[in-house]
């Protein structure tokens, strides 16, 4: 089992590493680049700071908590990424919280 921390504080429970490979860049963010597939940091962060059960952790990586990746897949990736492809702004919208708990 990996140990995780948050400014230096050991995050308690237990949390699993978060593969975000599948976040688009924005189409309309001056930083991300569509052609080549980058997403800028700011989006990153704009899309994944406000949902329960994600942590960035010190060492520069997104953590889930253990059980929650499914549900996180099932309601973060199919609508959010249809609305970002379609142009809409990073981050905004959609309301993920009440769903997570």
């Amino acid at each position: 089992m990996s140990n995780f921390y948050d400014e230096g504080k050991k995050i308690k429970g237990q949390w699993e590493y978060l593969n975000i490979l599948f976040l688009q860049p924005s189409i309309n963010c001056h930083t991300c680049d569509i052609d080549n597939e980058y997403l800028c940091s700011h989006c990153e962060i704009d899309m994944l700071s406000n949902i329960s059960n994600v942590k960035y952790t010190d060492d520069c990586e997104w953590i889930i908590k253990k059980g929650k990746k499914r549900q996180f897949n099932k309601i973060f990736k199919k609508p959010y990424l249809k609305r970002i492809k379609n142009g809409g702004q990073c981050g905004i919208g959609i309301n993920f919280n009440s769903s997570m708990r």
